[in-house]
């Protein structure tokens, strides 16, 4: 992940952004899960 989508998705206060990012990003949930 690029730091640009870590300041796009920290910026956004709007859940429903942020979980379009997290869906839009498998990535990061797969970083999560471990």
């Amino acid at each position: 992940m690029t730091k640009e989508f870590f300041a796009e998705y920290f910026k956004k206060e709007n859940s429903k952004k942020k979980q379009a990012l997290y869906v839009m990003n498998p990535n990061k949930f797969r970083a999560c899960s471990q």
